[in-house]
């Protein structure tokens, strides 16, 4: 009984390490992504690039010319971090800055863009001030290089 407690115990850590790992890395991939849009505010055209596996390391970010990629084996664990940070800010359960907000949500509908609720807090940051009119149009237009038929783009313009 005590050895099974040991293990579960020595799983939960394992789990939890395995966890901080993966919240690091997706901050850092979400960092990535902000980053350089500050670098080239030109980007014209977002893709995943197809990488079923980290190879190297390195940021999963790839910047060419006026185009942004991210590596697909991130989405896995980025979607969900994004997704799970939005939704408890929405729940008042943690509290982000604006600017954490406009990155989040970037992230987020640059990796699904029919989410209404991403949209929704980006017009409350609009209408607070904290976020250029500009540059959430960008974003849309982003949005749609990647997702042409996003009915909620479209209804976000």
């Amino acid at each position: 009984m005590v050895f099974a407690t040991a293990l579960e115990e020595t799983f939960k850590c394992t789990k939890m390490a395995e966890s901080e790992e993966e919240d690091v890395l997706v901050q850092r991939v979400v960092k990535d992504i902000n980053n350089a849009f500050k670098r080239n505010p030109n980007i014209d055209e977002i893709g995943l690039i197809l990488c079923p596996e980290a190879r190297y390391n390195r940021s999963p970010i790839v910047l060419v010319e006026n185009k942004l990629g991210v590596e697909s084996w991130c989405v896995k664990f980025l979607l969900p971090y994004v997704h799970n940070k939005l939704l408890l800010y929405r729940q008042r359960k943690q509290w982000l800055d604006r600017e954490a907000l406009v990155d989040i949500t970037c992230t987020l509908l640059l990796l699904n863009s029919d989410f209404t609720t991403a949209w929704n807090v980006r017009k409350e940051l609009l209408q607070c001030g904290a976020l250029n009119p500009e540059r959430d149009l960008y974003l849309g237009k982003l949005a749609l290089t990647k997702f042409p038929k996003s009915p909620e783009t479209w209804i976000h313009r």
